[in-house]
């Protein structure tokens, strides 16, 4: 500074549609430490209102949860012929393709960011598992029940995921209509790659529905503090999640045929 004082500073910055936005705070380095508590309070409350969902008045970011109930929109692809309703301030993240194994991560919605220091926000993924022929696994997880695939599922995790534990397994469920499916409700914990909050507690919802050889999942991952805040949305977009002609049409088979000497084989 001008009088060779020691300034400390930190500065915040996160992006909506084409803005930027930036909270800054500095102050003398030796008084940092005794003002950062309140200034990450301040921080924590800063949200960015979207013009054209505000009604007045605003009485917390409860009335935000409350409006985003009544503007749900339809995503639909029918490539993987499923559909659900999705509210209409989240956005969508669009993979459709196989990240390094047989599950097709299909899309994900992910709710409105509500401060700057909110690093993993609500979102909902829809993704899609093959399984594999008897050629192909020796484990034969293509005759694999509904039951016994769910299980498979729990012990994945158990081994893979850090500090994981099941809340709740209910094999008798249903998705997309009266398809029957399995509901895990479990928490675990997400190790932040930039260490700005070293480990973090989540809470996930996952349903699945196998459908001749392929396992339809929803999974609905939320901070462990904030899991219960958006249930009601949550509900009504598995509610309203579809998978539609899965047996493939008249039409369907013909366009794979191909013709030779004349003839469709």
């Amino acid at each position: 500074s001008a009088y060779n004082i020691p300034v400390k500073a930190m500065e915040i910055l996160t992006t909506k549609y084409d803005k930027a936005y930036i909270v800054s705070f500095a102050t003398e380095a030796s008084q940092y430490s005794s003002h950062i508590s309140i200034v990450q309070k301040v921080i924590n409350s800063f949200e960015i209102i979207d013009t054209e969902q505000v009604t007045f008045p605003l009485n917390g970011s409860k009335d935000g949860k409350q409006q985003q109930k009544k503007n749900f929109l339809t995503y639909e692809n029918p490539n993987h012929r499923i559909k659900i309703q999705y509210p209409s301030r989240w956005q969508i993240e669009e993979i459709d393709r196989n990240q390094y194994d047989s599950i097709i991560h299909v899309a994900q919605f992910y709710s409105p960011q509500e401060n700057f220091l909110e690093i993993y926000p609500e979102s909902l993924e829809i993704s899609i598992d093959t399984l594999l022929s008897p050629a192909e696994d020796d484990n034969n997880n293509k005759n694999l029940t509904l039951d016994k695939y769910a299980d498979e599922v729990v012990k994945n995790y158990t081994e893979t995921l850090p500090e994981f534990k099941l809340v709740e397994l209910n094999k008798n469920s249903t998705l997309a209509g009266n398809n029957s499916a399995y509901e895990l409700i479990y928490t675990a914990k997400i190790v932040d790659v930039s260490n700005r909050i070293g480990k973090f507690n989540y809470k996930t919802i996952e349903m699945g529905t196998i459908i001749g050889d392929k396992v339809f999942k929803v999974n609905y991952y939320a901070p462990q503090s904030e899991f219960s805040d958006f249930l009601p949305i949550i509900k009504k977009m598995i509610d309203s999640f579809e998978i539609y002609n899965t047996a493939p049409s008249d039409e369907d088979i013909e366009e794979q045929m191909t013709v030779r000497d004349g003839r469709f084989i």
